[in-house]
């Protein structure tokens, strides 16, 4: 019986005992957990994974799984194909997810109470390079504008302190006009790690 990684003719998936491994064991990366062949990722006996190693996402409560996303504390859910972004405004964390695979997670700093992010299931409608965002009383320059729903979208805030994305409440009194902001360091590979028609869950 085959133990270890195989090809099956049609993709690579770790054997043990001749059937493809869910559970631990212990390959050349070291040990780590596996679901049908693959290093676990998402959410698997009350456990967080990230390619197959226990991950901290015990501050979230979503997970993936037969390819619907689901909240537990909030009951939500919605179909998802392998490319998604999850936008916790709870929790004040995105995630990027790809190919089912979380890629990244980074802290937000969304809308004040008086002007909420919208909540919903969105897709990312456009990637605009250098661009001023106007509204009533301001005009801001960012790097990377993804609008996701009407003048909502996801850009670096270079004005935000950066302790702002250290602090899961400060969107109380500091957040946005209701955009998600992100660090100019961080926003860059949401950009590029994103496409027009992807995903975008906010709750």
């Amino acid at each position: 019986p085959a133990n270890g990684w195989y090809d099956d003719g049609y993709d690579w998936y770790f054997f043990k005992n001749g059937e493809k491994h869910t559970g631990n064991a212990t390959d050349g990366n070291g040990q780590r957990y596996f679901v049908n062949g693959k290093y676990a990722n998402g959410f698997y006996d009350g456990k967080s994974y990230l390619d197959g190693e226990e991950v901290d996402l015990a501050d979230s409560d979503w997970y993936v799984s037969d390819g619907v996303w689901r909240s537990r504390d909030t009951g939500r859910s919605c179909y998802v194909n392998g490319d998604f972004i999850v936008i916790s405004l709870s929790d004040q964390k995105l995630w990027i997810v790809r190919n089912g695979h979380i890629i990244s997670r980074i802290s937000i700093v969304s809308g004040k109470p008086v002007s909420p992010t919208v909540i919903g299931n969105f897709r990312v409608l456009s990637k605009e390079y250098s661009r001023i965002l106007r509204g009533p009383g301001y005009a801001s320059w960012v790097q990377y504008w993804m609008p996701f729903y009407g003048d909502y979208g996801i850009h670096d805030a270079n004005w935000q302190p950066s302790s702002a994305f250290s602090n899961s409440n400060y969107y109380r009194w500091g957040g946005s006009h209701g955009c998600i902001n992100v660090q100019p360091s961080e926003m860059g590979y949401i950009y590029s790690n994103s496409y027009v028609g992807m995903r975008v869950i906010v709750y």
